[in-house]
């Protein structure tokens, strides 16, 4: 059935979302020209330029999936805002270095700066740069199956968006789906059941054009959890709110429909 969380897959999308500017500068198909960007790096003589540089070195390898260079690259631009003294952009390298940890599977690495990020990151107002921080300790948690304060730290993400900070959408619509699947490992279905119209409405009212991604979401909790006339339900609208030109999506609902038909 659907996986509703993804520790990495979801962890790389903030990534690409939050730092505008770092992971977007250049596109796979220029990362080819590694050797040009390190010689105007070569040829950069102030910080920002140097930061600049550097960012584009580490986003060319970071798409090519050359984790480690991209490590020395994202220290080295690190290293500028901490003799700059920039508490905001430290909190947000100590972020994307410790994204990279988690890509090599090195979770000693990934805990030490996240714990650096929160430390820099603790009286920010860049509510995006927080939510990041959360979603990734959230993340981390549930590999050490830490399971309530995963749960925590997705909270707070759903809170920010309940208290009108300026947070990105795309931070509180996992949030929602990682405490359902956090509720589902857990057999904590009640919890689930209470979320499931607070997402729904979240969804209607921020991204209408999802709808059918929502409704899958539930559908495959309630499939999970044995609910087969709710997951039947929610597919059914799934379907009904799919662009009907999207046949793999409508294909798949078509299958999920079939399983919770039979399992009924």
């Amino acid at each position: 059935m659907q996986i509703f969380f993804d520790l990495k897959t979801t962890t790389n999308l903030f990534i690409f979302l939050t730092f505008f500017g770092i992971f977007s500068l250049i596109t796979a198909q220029e990362s080819k020209n590694i050797l040009e960007l390190k010689a105007k790096l070569s040829l950069a003589k102030t910080d920002d330029e140097k930061i600049n540089a550097n960012r584009k070195i580490l986003s060319a390898y970071y798409k090519i999936g050359n984790v480690d260079s991209a490590l020395v690259y994202s220290k080295q631009v690190l290293s500028i805002f901490q003799k700059k003294g920039d508490k905001q952009e430290q909190g947000k390298f100590h972020l994307v270095i410790g994204e990279l940890y988690m890509m090599k599977a090195d979770f000693n690495s990934l805990e030490q700066h996240l714990n650096q990020g929160a430390r820099f990151l603790e009286d920010s107002q860049n509510y995006d740069d927080k939510a990041l921080l959360n979603h990734m300790y959230a993340a981390f948690n549930m590999y050490k199956k830490n399971y309530s304060q995963a749960a925590d730290y997705f909270k707070k993400n759903i809170q920010y968006y309940q208290q009108g900070k300026k947070v990105n959408n795309v931070f509180v619509m996992h949030a929602y789906r990682g405490l359902f699947s956090n509720s589902f490992i857990q057999s904590k279905f009640g919890e689930t059941y209470e979320l499931s119209n607070s997402y729904l409405d979240f969804m209607k009212k921020n991204s209408p054009e999802k709808m059918n991604e929502a409704y899958m979401t539930l559908g495959s909790f309630y499939s999970s959890t044995k609910n087969m006339d709710k997951a039947i339900e929610y597919f059914k609208k799934s379907s009904a709110t799919t662009d009907k030109k999207n046949l793999s999506f409508i294909n798949t609902i078509n299958i999920l429909l079939g399983i919770s038909y039979e399992e009924n």
